[in-house]
């Protein structure tokens, strides 16, 4: 049976994260998924990153390379086959479907957002010959 995963990375002063985590505890449990917060960015032992300036670009850059960390953390040293990364301003229906259903082993599944009127559209990419992808927003 293959072990699923779904982390949600929420690190720093985030208080929606009070109203946008309880809908994804439910997810994980439809998707048959364990359920993981990482409140704090990795340790410098973990992800040894040079000081990054807080400009150019976006502050906090370390919560933003937690993004690609967690899910290899969790694929390559926790032996989980398959995680999902939600970002922590994201709202679930209480009656989606598994995500890892609709997203076959070894693709990455994206949502593109187009401007309104426009809906959302959801792609699966294949990534050959990888273990694990790093994708925003996506599922590996």
């Amino acid at each position: 049976m293959e072990r699923l995963a779904i982390i949600t990375i929420s690190i720093g002063d985030r208080p929606w994260s009070n109203y946008t985590i309880p809908s994804m505890e439910h997810y994980a449990g439809v998707c048959g998924a364990d359920f993981f917060v990482e409140r704090f960015p990795p340790l410098r032992e973990e992800l040894p990153l040079p000081e990054l300036a807080p400009s150019p670009g976006r502050r906090n850059k370390i919560a933003y390379a937690a993004k690609s960390f967690f899910p290899w953390k969790y694929i390559e040293l926790y032996g989980y086959d398959r995680v999902l990364v939600l970002d922590d301003t994201c709202c679930i229906r209480r009656n989606a479907e598994s995500i890892f259903d609709l997203v076959p082993r070894g693709y990455c599944g994206d949502q593109e957002n187009f401007a309104p009127p426009c809906p959302s559209i959801f792609s699966v990419y294949r990534f050959p010959g990888q273990s694990w992808n790093a994708q925003g927003g996506g599922i590996q």
